[in-house]
């Protein structure tokens, strides 16, 4: 009775050796998928990871790029206005000086001398000014032109495929159009400048110099309708881009 125990044992022994060898088998199979699954999926997070870092900083860059237009289109916009005013009081002191000069000369006045010496003065200053501020706006054109150019590699007109982008295509030509507005204004103040300030002789004065800026407003309004619609088309692609973020999170 022993010895067929025995036997009976092992074979049940032999037996659950060979279940558990194949279970082991099984186990590593299952355990190598396991791992594979894992490796997929770690990669496929680790990939969005990457796409989303990508994407916010794409989007940081864009909206980087976009507040230092903005800010710089406010300051030229600002020159332009103070041109404008700088060219009217320095139309203003001239002509105040040709009065008193005339009266001086007239009368033999000295108080009148004092203050042709005065707006003499004062003229100068003003032209100071309008060069610091013609030169402020010609550095501040090469910077729009900087901007410009990072906009066409970030928003390329042409897709990898030669077709039109034509999303890329409305942000940039929204750029441009901001761009060619201010240097229109800039065109027509040396304009006017010339026609009302250059070349005039005391008998211009004399009789009124017309100021400029009334013909300004109209294209002043159309400048700051420019940066809007810049500024609205900026903002809605950065919420699409902001979406497609989230989404991948």
């Amino acid at each position: 009775g022993g010895l067929a125990g025995s036997l009976v044992t092992l074979k049940i022994g032999l037996s659950n050796f060979k279940l558990s060898k194949q279970s082991l088998k099984q186990q590593r199979i299952i355990n190598k998928m396991n791992l594979r699954n894992a490796k997929k999926i770690n990669d496929q997070n680790l990939k969005a990871e990457v796409v989303v870092k990508s994407r916010m900083e794409w989007i940081k860059d864009v909206r980087e790029m976009s507040n230092r237009f903005i800010t710089l289109h406010a300051k030229q916009l600002s020159n332009i206005n103070f041109l404008i005013y700088y060219s009217n009081d320095f139309n203003n002191y001239q002509t105040k000086m040709f009065i008193e000069t005339q009266n001086a000369n007239t009368n033999q006045n000295l108080n009148g001398f004092k203050n042709i010496d005065f707006y003499k003065a004062e003229s100068d200053k003003i032209v100071q000014e309008i060069t610091n501020l013609d030169k402020e706006f010609n550095d501040y054109f090469i910077e729009f032109s900087k901007i410009n150019f990072e906009f066409f590699n970030y928003f390329p007109a042409v897709n990898v495929d030669g077709t039109e982008n034509t999303d890329n295509l409305e942000i940039t030509t929204k750029l441009e159009n901001c761009i060619k507005s201010i240097d229109k204004l800039k065109v027509k103040w040396q304009n006017e400048i010339q026609k009302e300030h250059l070349n005039k002789d005391v008998n211009d004065y004399l009789s009124g110099v017309n100021e400029i800026g009334q013909d300004f407003r109209k294209d002043i309004e159309e400048t700051s309708i420019d940066i809007d619609i810049f500024s609205d088309a900026i903002t809605k692609y950065l919420k699409k881009e902001w979406e497609k973020v989230k989404r991948i999170e």
